[in-house]
């Protein structure tokens, strides 16, 4: 049986108790993807006069900012 990445993911938290009927859902973050992106955009905008923001949406993804903020 072959399964995608984030079904696995899914799968992996579902076995261990992490999502169920207690934590209906989960937000996964590619954190690779993501150094890629910002890497790629302050690549193409290196100039200091140039502000380099991310919208927050959610509470969830301030621990992803935390994480690219290093």
């Amino acid at each position: 049986m072959f399964v995608w990445g984030s079904e696995l993911s899914v799968l992996f938290m579902t076995q261990r108790g992490l999502i169920g009927d207690h934590t209906p859902s989960v937000d996964l973050f590619d954190l690779d993807y993501l150094d890629s992106r910002v890497d790629s955009v302050l690549e193409a905008f290196p100039e200091e006069f140039f502000l380099h923001a991310a919208a927050m949406k959610a509470n969830s993804i301030c621990g992803v900012m935390l994480v690219r903020k290093g």
